[in-house]
């Protein structure tokens, strides 16, 4: 919260056996660059035509603060306590993910600042899927998880603290299904 603010930094001096004081000098608090706090997800998708399903293998790895935050209780919560997070960080898209199986790596205290923190899932989402003739209409972006919202009608009456500056990546490979080809494929490419 304070990065990039300007503090006050203070050091001991020590004149003699006798005297000794403080110095300081004002300064700025270092900012880490957004590389330091990572938030990436790799996602292999594939489509079950029979049942309409979104399977994703899902890799997500927090490094930085994004990771601390998680490594700092999570051998505190129980397993029910566990699977609710889960549900709530890996959601892909109004509530509708069933997530079959999960494995967290680096997630012990001993871990903090040491290790990224990363999760293993395989997820199905039931509400991705659409059918309209012979199209289906899947929405792949709803398989990162809902995004903040960029944009509001009113004007900003007070500033923006971004607190941390964070990277995002983001890798999503998508298995079309036999005797299927991608119109738009464009528009994901952002």
């Amino acid at each position: 919260m304070y990065r990039g603010s300007y503090a006050l930094f203070t050091h001991p001096i020590k004149l003699n056996e006798e005297l000794s004081s403080l110095g300081y000098q004002l300064g700025k608090i270092p900012v880490e660059p957004p590389i330091s706090n990572t938030d990436s997800i790799i996602q292999d998708l594939s489509i079950d035509l029979q049942t309409n399903m979104l399977h994703a293998n899902s890799r997500r790895v927090f490094t930085g603060l994004n990771a601390t935050t998680f490594q700092s209780f999570w051998h505190l919560i129980n397993n029910e306590r566990k699977d609710e997070i889960i549900s709530t960080v890996f959601n892909m898209g109004k509530q509708n993910t069933e997530i079959e199986s999960y494995d967290v790596q680096n997630s012990n205290p001993e871990d903090i600042g040491v290790k990224p923190m990363a999760w293993d899932l395989k997820l199905t989402a039931s509400a991705l899927v659409e059918t309209a003739g012979n199209d289906i209409l899947v929405r792949i972006g709803e398989t990162i998880g809902e995004q903040s919202e960029l944009y509001q009608e009113t004007e900003r009456k007070l500033p923006i603290n971004v607190g941390t500056l964070r990277n995002y990546y983001r890798r999503l490979t998508f298995n079309i299904p036999d005797g299927y080809k991608v119109t738009n494929a464009a528009d994901l490419n952002m």
